[in-house]
C-alpha cells in the first residue's frame, strides 16, 4: 500500500510515522519543503531555530524529519539549494 506522507509542521502525521517505524517501516517524504510559498519555510518560531543555528529554515525542517525517523527527499532544481539540503545541522547524525 502506498501512502503519501505530508511531512510539515502543520500535518505531521506522527501517528503515521510511529506505527511505520514500529513495523519496520522507514517512512519516506519526497519533496518535504513543498515549494518556496510553504508557510513553514516563514514560520517565525522554525526561523528563529535556524537563526539560531545559523542555517536556513529549509535545513531545519529537513534535520527534524531526520530526527524523527524519515528519509527525505527534497526536491530543487537550483545547484545552491542542492548544496544547502545536503548539509544538515552541524554535529547531526546521518
Amino acid at each position: 500500500m502506498r501512502r503519501r506522507l505530508l511531512s510539515a509542521r502543520y500535518n505531521q502525521q506522527q501517528a503515521l510515522v510511529e506505527g511505520c517505524i514500529a513495523r519496520g517501516v522507514r517512512p519516506v517524504a519526497f519533496s518535504p519543503l513543498g515549494s518556496s510559498a510553504n508557510a513553514a519555510l516563514s514560520d517565525p518560531a522554525i526561523g528563529a531555530i535556524a537563526e539560531r543555528h545559523s542555517v536556513s529554515a529549509a535545513q531545519v525542517v529537513l534535520q527534524w524529519n531526520v530526527q524523527r525517523g524519515v528519509t527525505v527527499i527534497p526536491h530543487t532544481l537550483q545547484r545552491h539549494e542542492v548544496l544547502e539540503n545536503l548539509a544538515l545541522l552541524p554535529g547531526a547524525a546521518p
